[in-house]
């Protein structure tokens, strides 16, 4: 909502097209948030992260053509110290 307030286009739970040799083969992977048509933002809250996570959010990159992109654990004391 906050980003929203700032004129920022977000979208929710984007569905990521899996393409192999051309053909859509799935579609059920979903990006948590979308923002600016640009960043991709992995969120979790979870007591500790596992690799497995920032792993995910590269595959989201590669099959969006995105560069950029943010995963961010709510469950720490300070959100700041929780984005990779």
């Amino acid at each position: 909502m906050e980003l929203e307030s700032q004129s920022v286009k977000v979208e929710r739970q984007v569905a990521v097209p899996l393409i192999y040799k051309g053909a859509q083969v799935d579609d059920s992977l979903k990006r948590d948030l979308l923002m600016a048509d640009l960043v991709v933002c992995e969120l979790k809250a979870l007591h500790e992260m596992h690799p497995v996570y920032k792993a995910q959010l590269m595959w989201y990159l590669k099959l969006s053509g995105r560069c950029l992109g943010f995963l961010i654990n709510f469950n720490v004391e300070r959100i700041k110290d929780s984005i990779t």
